[in-house]
C-alpha cells in the first residue's frame, strides 16, 4: 500500500508500506492497517469493536482506553471523531 503523508500546504510525501499504525500527539494508537495481500487492505480505528485484538496481532502492546465522541456533538463536516482517553 502506498501511505501519502500531507503536512499543511507542502507537497505529499509518499511511503511505500504494508504496515501503518497512526499514534495520537499522546501516543495512543487511533488507526492500524495491514496490507494482507496485493489487493487487500485491513484497516480498523480506535472505538471499532476488536481494535484493542487488532493491535496485538500486530505484536502492538499499547493499551487503548476511547471515548467516542458522537457526530452531533462535533461542529465539523460528518463522521465520527474518536479521542483518546485518559490512560
Amino acid at each position: 500500500m502506498i501511505l501519502e503523508t500531507h503536512n499543511k500546504f507542502n507537497e505529499p510525501r509518499r511511503i511505500e508500506c504494508t504496515r501503518l499504525l497512526v499514534r495520537h500527539p499522546n501516543g495512543t494508537p487511533v488507526m492500524a492497517a495491514m496490507q494482507m495481500t496485493e489487493d487487500q487492505i485491513w484497516c480498523c480505528h480506535s472505538g471499532e469493536k476488536g481494535f484493542q485484538q487488532a493491535l496485538v496481532a500486530m505484536g502492538i502492546n499499547d493499551t487503548v482506553i476511547t471515548h467516542v465522541v458522537e457526530a452531533d456533538q462535533v461542529p465539523v463536516p460528518p463522521g465520527q471523531l474518536i479521542t483518546p482517553g485518559d490512560i
